[in-house]
């Protein structure tokens, strides 16, 4: 009798019809295979905007805090400034101006982020306000830095201006509407 101790089943051999299917999003039947279509949840590289590396909050208590606000600037700001008008003038500008635009926008965006967390909170909320605000604050002092560095002596033509004003106004606007 099968399943006494000691005794094993005995093997059958293997069907030789196999069925070959096609690939797919979804797990296998045993749930063994990993989807293949899945993303890693953990962002790839560092954060950019128009091709311009962001820098991160220093001494923060863990990078991944720290990265969250820079990466929220690159993903907006960077989608915003790919719809702007004059892309053919915003691709042609020279890598200081680049750098500054970059700059410029990770400001805007850093002083719209911390808009968000007033200094006296918001009562009911699960958030550490204090934490988040401080955390804010440090991230729009390293974008003020950020900007200064990268702003000296820069001079963009008009066109270029308008397209910084342009996403701003943008900005605002998605941040009254509260759409990040």
């Amino acid at each position: 009798m099968v399943g006494q101790p000691g005794q094993r089943p005995q093997q059958h051999p293997r069907s030789p019809h196999t069925r070959v299917l096609p690939p797919s999003n979804e797990p296998g039947l045993w749930a063994a295979e990993s989807p293949v279509g899945t993303r890693s949840t953990k962002p790839v590289g560092p954060p950019e905007i128009f091709g311009v590396t962001l820098p991160f909050v220093p001494n923060a208590d863990t990078e991944e805090v720290a990265e969250r606000p820079t990466r929220v600037c690159a993903q907006s700001m960077g989608a915003l400034l790919a719809k702007a008008e004059p892309q053919i003038e915003l691709a042609a500008l020279p890598p200081e101006a680049r750098r500054c635009l970059a700059a410029r926008l990770y400001l805007k965006c850093a002083e719209g982020l911390l808009a968000l967390f007033p200094e006296e909170g918001i009562p009911g909320s699960w958030l550490d306000f204090p934490a988040e605000r401080r955390l804010h604050l440090a991230v729009l002092a390293t974008a003020k830095r950020f900007k200064d560095e990268s702003c000296k002596g820069v001079v963009f033509p008009i066109r270029a201006e308008h397209a910084i004003v342009q996403v701003g106004r943008v900005w605002e606007q998605r941040l009254d509407e509260g759409k990040l």
